[in-house]
């Protein structure tokens, strides 16, 4: 009975969120740098809340600030975005040698650095992304109403689109065929067969996106990117459990009702974001065809 209750939640929560994704993946620009920069914002907090007294309410400001300067950085450059990390990394253990006590550096410098990574530099990607042109051109991006005609937009909507009915594959075919465990020592409710039935979801689901954007991508390509997503949103996933594992809670929060929270949500596409764009790259330096949508 609770399960039926929780599918419900979740269809009634999907069909309100759908809608309000795609009219901020149309549109771009500032609007999708917001929805970012909230997002990440959102998962900071819940990994704080996760990681408890370990991170300190100084170190807290200091990882959310710099990772919101990351992402808007992302908005205006690639490049202006890898100096600043590659600043960032130094500076952040520059500002450990500050210490008298040196017993918790390792510690500290880890709770830095890995939410940095992780809401800054690899979410960062989502708007490198939106933001992509058909030459690869990392600057120039228009501020409002990028609209349809640009490549990010296609690619989003592939990137998310692909991860979420990853997920949902996975849940259907993992609940209804799948006996031996994926990773029964990360997450139980994963299983084999519902590995391989997300796949099959994932490629199915790029196959119709790419219809329906007057097959913008030559058949491989999409089967490489459905791959690809497939497995990022599942590595993504993973970690985040391994996460929760370690902080022994079953949701990162509840402000999503039917998925727990954002964390929940959006764990995938934080490492489907760099992923999707790096294969963007490989696909514009090597491939015969170029994307015309």
């Amino acid at each position: 009975m609770q399960e039926k209750r929780n599918l419900i939640i979740r269809i009634a929560t999907a069909v309100v969120a759908v809608p309000i994704l795609l009219l901020i993946f149309y549109h771009g620009g500032v609007y999708y740098l917001t929805f970012i920069c909230l997002i990440g914002v959102l998962c900071s907090l819940e990994f704080f809340a996760l990681a408890g007294s370990s991170i300190g309410k100084w170190r807290r400001i200091y990882i959310t600030t710099i990772s919101l300067l990351l992402i808007v950085s992302a908005f205006f450059d690639f490049i202006l975005m890898s100096l600043f990390f590659t600043f960032l990394i130094f500076l952040s253990i520059i500002l450990e040698f500050r210490k008298k006590d040196f017993s918790d550096c390792l510690e500290d410098l880890g709770m830095t650095l890995l939410p940095l990574i992780y809401f800054g530099w690899m979410l960062a990607h989502g708007v490198l992304l939106r933001n992509i042109s058909v030459e690869v051109d990392s600057g120039n991006y228009r501020f409002f109403d990028q609209g349809p005609e640009d490549i990010g937009f296609f690619l989003v909507v592939l990137a998310v689109s692909c991860t979420f009915l990853n997920d949902a594959g996975a849940f259907f075919f993992g609940k209804s065929f799948g006996k031996k465990k994926l990773a029964r020592h990360i997450s139980s409710g994963k299983t084999v067969v519902g590995l391989v039935g997300g796949f099959f979801v994932s490629v199915l689901s790029a196959v119709i996106v790419n219809f329906i954007f007057d097959n913008a991508l030559p058949v491989v390509w999409v089967v490489i990117y459905a791959i690809i997503i497939a497995g990022a949103a599942v590595t993504g996933d993973l970690f985040e459990s391994t996460i929760k594992r370690g902080a022994g809670v079953k949701d990162s929060g509840s402000l999503v009702p039917g998925h727990g929270g954002v964390l929940d949500r959006f764990d995938s596409l934080i490492f489907v974001f760099p992923c999707t764009y790096y294969t963007s790259l490989v696909f514009y330096r090597f491939a015969d065809t170029g994307i015309a949508i």
